[in-house]
């Protein structure tokens, strides 16, 4: 089952605009893309490693976002791991206000730092290479509010949605003629790239940002990880469903070398190994990122000490959040 926005000719308020969905509400096409992802997790790590069991247990965790397009994608995911599966199970969301992930808790220290990039030099000269295109695009499409003109985040977004469920790029309202080329999007998505890559990697502030951002979350996968390494761990395989916003925060704590904005249907995995060699068990960990290890600067996450992943991240963990925030 999918939604599908339509218009009614007899209703006087219809708005005009051609399209079969409506915020917040995923395609069919994303719908497919994440039952098939579910499918290929259970191959991977139920078939071949036996990490997930055939239905669900006690040994498996589930969370998401308070997002409804993020857990409509939990569902298609989760439906492609178990497709026979008629019973319940539980998707975890924290309590939205202090939600640890897509922007839950309130902190100041956030905007502030936020300003503080927006304010370099590196980012104003971005501003202006990039003036033309953005004021091209706010003409044509009437996008000239300051949300749609000081990033490419929305841009990036509108586009990259269009493309991936095979529409066409927008046209401006008052002449179908006048449309977004695909010269104009690839110009989008480079600015965009540049900005997840100055935001979470190369900022004079970065580390902040990301503790203040995203150092609680980060704290959760540090004690998962910590938890698996002495022994207390209660679970085999967890799953969060989360955001762009997410994901960029967390590659740029691993210290990815180059970050492009997260495509849709991103995911990071984190594999932890144990080792059964003579008098000795090591724990070592992967991490891949959309199926491939992470290529950082503290080299290839394809085979590293778990004591030394966890010493990574643990760098982006604030001691007092509170205290960060202000």
């Amino acid at each position: 089952m999918y939604a599908q926005t339509y218009e009614d000719p007899t209703n006087p308020f219809s708005p005009g605009v051609n399209g079969t969905c409506q915020f917040p509400q995923i395609t069919v096409g994303g719908i497919q893309d994440g039952f098939q992802h579910g499918k290929d997790l259970w191959r991977v790590y139920g078939e071949k490693l036996g990490l997930i069991p055939k239905k669900p247990s006690h040994r498996v965790w589930f969370r998401s976002s308070e997002s409804v397009l993020t857990q409509a994608s939990a569902g298609a995911v989760l439906r492609g791991v178990w497709p026979d599966y008629d019973g319940a199970l539980p998707l975890h969301q924290m309590v939205s206000s202090v939600d640890t992930v897509n922007e839950g808790y309130s902190c100041s220290a956030i905007s502030a730092t936020l300003n503080q990039i927006k304010s370099t030099p590196e980012w104003k000269d971005h501003l202006s290479v990039t003036s033309n295109l953005r004021a091209q695009l706010g003409a044509l499409l009437g996008a000239t509010s300051s949300s749609w003109q000081s990033t490419f985040d929305h841009f990036s977004d509108n586009f990259q949605a269009r493309l991936c469920n095979g529409y066409e790029l927008p046209c401006s309202v008052s002449n179908s003629s006048a449309c977004v080329t695909m010269e104009m999007a690839a110009e989008v998505f480079r600015a965009g790239d540049w900005e997840w890559n100055y935001y979470w990697r190369t900022n004079p502030y970065v580390t902040k940002y990301i503790q203040v951002v995203e150092g609680l979350f980060i704290g959760e996968i540090v004690s998962h990880l910590q938890d698996v390494m002495d022994g207390t761990s209660s679970r085999d395989y967890s799953h969060i469903f989360i955001h762009d916003g997410d994901i960029g925060p967390v590659l740029g704590a691993l210290g990815i070398k180059a970050l492009r904005w997260p495509a849709m249907g991103s995911n990071i995995a984190f594999e932890v190994w144990k080792t059964h060699e003579k008098h000795t068990k090591d724990y070592y960990a992967r991490v891949l990122y959309s199926g491939q290890p992470v290529q950082t600067i503290h080299g290839t996450l394809d085979w590293i000490k778990l004591s030394d992943l966890i010493a990574i991240l643990s760098a982006f963990v604030p001691k007092d959040i509170k205290s960060l925030c202000g």
